[in-house]
């Protein structure tokens, strides 16, 4: 093996600045060869989900929490500079997202600079759209604070476009705007201090998203095992021994451990049950549509959505978040395996930037070369060093049954993440590897972070008013609370 895994972690004089990306593994892949590329795409290939396949429901994790993820992912890392095609150093990369879980994707950067988020008559309330109308026109009041703020164009204005880009992260949206707008009137009540009222909801709002990750999202993806040693233990790969007090994203997990959760998207979903009945199911509605028009009810305005893709909501597509969480019939996420449903294999043009396949698959697999990221086998055999607990896999385990004929000399470390998950933890959660790089970069950003519930929030609680009945706090009750003002 060419990777000498054992060296310290990366000095002091080379740690990335926190709006970068930077390494955790201190050592790049060799360049592939042709024969490598060539079995890349193959990989790529036999990643697609099979027909008909069995047993894919992931039982532990309702199908929210894929796009949860996505929109945790949004809140730390946005890349406008690196292609697929040209290898690139990751500190040179300019992160346009901070290092830290404090919503910045939401919040932008604050009514003063950013006052198009804000209502002009006050700029502590965050600007709300209407849902369209339905074609049973709809009272107003049930369409008021339903959707994004737009232009007259469709356009979402708000601080991440990115967040538009699909039905699930857009109501995500709305609901943090909505969570906002709610504890401003709730601090208005109570009397606090005029120029203190912004300030105060924003830092509830940024803890209760900062509980969910930590107490509800993580042990799901994670294990409570894995969440419980790094922080009694320490973080022993994600700047150990803080050499960079500043945060950064390591691309390790941006560009290959945190995609874990392209596995688990299914390819249709019911969002609510709008025009049902006793004997007519909820439409079950496509992620993507091959009509590719804009917005996508426009072909039959009345009749059911034509994908889940982003644009304009009306009233009759709102999510209802009971058919994604907390319900005995809220659809499961799929398991974490090292397969794609079909549909992401061919994504709608607006959905990625600057060129390149528009399968999934190949782009995690090339953007994972383009960025020299390390042999998995490697990486897994550092962190076994490093947490002396960690059950690896072997080549020949990696490269079995369907991937035979994708068999890589230098193993990407997203490939192995998904085919961990699915033989030593059956898609339920992520794998010793995977899982210890999610959870020492999320809970070492709120480490690093002094007004974070490890730091300055310590001993923070979710509001008693915001629990469940039995004291429970997690996204299903986060969500319960967002409704329009």
């Amino acid at each position: 093996m060419s990777q000498s895994f054992g060296r310290p972690p990366i000095d002091p004089p080379d740690s990335p600045v926190s709006a970068r990306y930077g390494r955790m593994f201190p050592w790049k892949a060799d360049p592939l060869d042709p024969a490598d590329l060539a079995a890349m795409e193959r990989l790529a290939t036999k990643m697609q989900a099979p027909e008909n396949e069995k047993g894919r429901d992931n039982p532990a994790i309702p199908a929210a929490y894929t796009y949860f993820g996505q929109f945790v992912d949004h809140d730390l890392t946005f890349d406008l500079v690196s292609t697929l095609e040209a290898q690139t150093d990751p500190k040179s990369l300019w992160n346009f997202r901070t290092a830290a879980l404090e919503l910045d994707s939401i919040y932008g950067s604050g009514p003063a600079a950013a006052p198009y988020l804000f209502e002009r008559h006050d700029r502590t309330l965050f600007k709300l759209g209407a849902a369209q109308a339905s074609y049973e026109a709809s009272p107003e009041k049930d369409r008021l604070q339903r959707d994004l703020p737009r232009t007259d164009d469709g356009t979402a204005i708000i601080a991440d476009p990115r967040n538009d880009e699909n039905l699930f992260v857009n109501q995500l949206h709305v609901a943090f705007l909505q969570l906002h707008n709610q504890l401003i009137e709730q601090f208005r009540r109570s009397g606090v201090e005029l120029g203190q009222i912004f300030l105060n909801a924003q830092r509830a709002l940024r803890r209760h998203y900062q509980w969910v990750v930590l107490h509800d999202y993580l042990p799901k993806i994670a294990g409570q095992n894995v969440i419980d040693d790094v922080l009694d233990h320490g973080r022993c790969l994600y700047d150990p021994g803080d050499h960079c007090k500043d945060p950064f994203i390591p691309i390790e997990f941006a560009v290959a451990a945190f995609r874990f959760g392209h596995s688990q998207i299914r390819d249709r979903y019911s969002i609510n049950s709008f025009g049902t009945g006793p004997t007519v199911d909820p439409a079950v509605i496509p992620i993507f549509s091959p009509h590719l028009e804009w917005p996508p009810f426009l072909r039959g305005y009345e009749g059911p959505r034509d994908s889940l893709r982003g644009g304009a909501v009306r009233e009759r597509d709102v999510v209802d978040w009971r058919f994604m969480v907390g319900s005995t019939k809220s659809q499961r996420s799929l398991r974490i395996r090292p397969f794609l449903s079909g549909p992401l294999q061919n994504l709608p043009p607006e959905t990625f930037r600057g060129g390149g396949p528009p399968d999934l698959a190949l782009r995690n697999l090339k953007r994972s070369v383009s960025l020299q990221l390390p042999d998995a086998l490697g990486i897994a055999a550092f962190v076994r060093q490093r947490t002396n607990r960690c059950e690896l896999l072997t080549r020949d385990q990696l490269w079995a049954g369907e991937f035979a004929e994708a068999r890589m000399k230098q193993v990407p470390l997203w490939f192995y993440v998904l085919r961990e998950a699915q033989l030593l933890r059956e898609g339920t959660k992520l794998g010793p590897v995977g899982a210890r790089i999610v959870a020492e970069v999320l809970i070492g950003l709120l480490q690093k972070d002094p007004q974070s519930i490890l730091n300055a929030g310590a001993g923070f609680e979710p509001f008693e008013a915001w629990k469940s009945s039995d004291g429970k706090f997690g996204l299903k009750e986060l969500l319960d609370q967002a409704k329009p003002a």
